[in-house]
């Protein structure tokens, strides 16, 4: 493997524990001349000569290899790098050879080999012998992913990888069957959840993709809510209780007992939102829109406030 540093490694180890390559050739039975190829790079020992070595320095034959099972992020982005440019210079079986063979040498390395599935989904070839080939190795790749690491981020990212490619290779009953099953047992991912719905538009399922659609838009707005009272509740009372107070009263509301909440922004266009509990009120947001402020600059302030009551007025 192209990968391995062996003849750096033997001359730095047998420069740090101060032994001559007479030395070390004495040690493992064979020539001076031996172990100058090897430090050279024009010869590997065979692997009882290996073993021997390994003992003699006290490592471990990877670290005397320069071999490791995983690569660093800084190394999966280098490689990924590097062959994104090759897409684009050099032939793609030629490409394909390498990744697929580095691919083999880190079979391991499910990070790795979630950025490969990746990279190729985004580098398929029109010719559909060389996509079939290519989408083949990428389920492949994500298959064991799935099967091989406990981390269940990267499992779903695998498998997401393998339903982007099965819609990309028009095999929309591919993703159906991968996506589907799992509906029942926990929600899908948006992301998985919208590849879902585009193979039941294109497998002509209509009525499920119109459901799943609908339950999709639910827990949106579900979502926005939830996050929104969460904004809410974090932000520090601050000088804008007395300014959204005075705003309000200017415009004829009762100020009341107000909570205020401090604005994203303070430029035009701001949205301000504020507890109130003013007797009487209503629950929800109340807002107003400041024409005065739209009409001389072109953008409007909007002011909420969250009453004990129960709707939205403005």
């Amino acid at each position: 493997m192209n990968s391995f540093s062996f003849d750096a490694n033997l001359a730095r180890l047998r420069r740090q524990h101060h032994l001559t390559q007479q030395q070390v050739a004495d040690h493992v039975g064979v020539t001076k001349a031996s172990v100058s190829k090897w430090e050279n790079g024009q010869a590997l020992p065979d692997l009882q000569i290996l073993v021997r070595l390994a003992s003699l320095f006290d490592v471990s034959l990877d670290h005397l290899l320069g071999y490791c099972a995983s690569l660093s992020r800084k190394q999966i982005d280098e490689r990924y790098t590097r062959w994104c440019t090759q897409f684009t210079t050099l032939p793609f079986e030629e490409v394909f050879e390498d990744i697929h063979n580095t691919a083999r040498e880190y079979w391991h390395d499910w990070p790795f080999l979630l950025e490969i599935s990746l990279l190729l989904i985004n580098h398929l070839p029109a010719e559909q012998d060389k996509r079939e080939k290519a989408a083949d190795f990428i389920q492949l790749l994500c298959s064991r992913i799935r099967h091989g690491s406990s981390s269940r981020v990267l499992c779903e990212k695998a498998r997401q990888n393998q339903a982007v490619c099965s819609l990309i290779c028009h095999h929309p009953q591919e993703t159906v069957d991968l996506l589907e099953p799992d509906i029942d047992l926990a929600p899908l991912t948006f992301l998985s959840s919208g590849l879902l719905i585009q193979a039941l538009l294109q497998t002509d399922q209509k009525e499920k993709a119109g459901a799943l659609s609908l339950q999709n838009l639910f827990l949106s707005v579900q979502e926005i809510i939830r996050q929104s009272l969460f904004f809410m509740s974090l932000q520090p009372d601050s000088e804008q209780t007395e300014q959204v107070t005075s705003a309000a009263e200017s415009h004829g509301r009762p100020a009341g007992r107000r909570r205020s909440f401090r604005p994203l922004c303070q430029a035009p266009g701001r949205i301000v939102f504020h507890r109130s509990s003013a007797p009487g009120s209503r629950s929800g947001l109340e807002g107003r829109q400041d024409v005065s402020e739209h009409s001389r600059t072109g953008s409007f302030s909007f002011s909420g406030h969250l009453s004990e009551g129960h709707g939205l007025s403005g």
